[in-house]
């Protein structure tokens, strides 16, 4: 397993954990912050992916990579689909 999985995992639980607590405490910036908490977990994947894109690039660069096994292939859809939010979301700010 790559320590990007690990990294991953980390922040699930730690997200998962955040969510419980705000859940138990019930104020009322809940929702505010329940939204903070979910856009932070979406901008650290989308640094992940980037990572990866960027890392599966570089490794081409010295050897030829079979596409069912390309870190860019698998998740250059999820980079574009984080992305293109990203971009929606801030038009609209």
């Amino acid at each position: 397993m790559s320590p990007g999985w690990g990294l991953l995992q980390d922040l699930t639980g730690h997200t998962s954990n955040e969510l419980q607590r705000l859940h138990k405490t019930g104020t009322e910036r809940s929702n505010n912050s329940v939204h903070q908490v979910l856009q932070n977990l979406q901008d650290t994947i989308c640094t992940l992916v980037e990572k990866a894109c960027q890392a599966q690039a570089e490794c081409e660069e010295f050897c030829s990579v079979n596409a069912s096994f390309s870190a860019r292939d698998v998740l250059e859809p999820v980079r574009r689909m984080y992305t293109d939010r990203q971009a929606s979301s801030q038009s609209r700010d």
